[in-house]
């Protein structure tokens, strides 16, 4: 069992607070955005536009997540 640290921005938090754990048998970045996803069913749309970084690099949904990683979850931007 993996424990990853999340840290969301922008209208993420809306749907999930700030900074959160989860843990669980989760593998990669998208078994992640499938799990957050479950925890909030209504994130699903903004989640799957949504990109994932790691140590300041975006990764993708492919990528091996690692105990205790920290996962920074940017939803898109919009113009102003």
């Amino acid at each position: 069992m993996a424990t990853i640290q999340i840290q969301v921005f922008a209208v993420l938090k809306d749907y999930f607070k700030s900074e959160f754990e989860i843990t669980g048998s989760i593998s990669t970045v998208l078994e992640l955005k499938i799990e957050m996803e479950k925890l909030n069913p209504d994130s699903k749309k903004i989640l799957q536009a949504s990109r994932f970084a790691i140590d300041e690099k975006f990764v993708s949904q492919e990528y091996k997540l690692n105990e205790n990683d920290k996962v920074v979850v940017l939803p898109p931007s919009s113009g102003g």
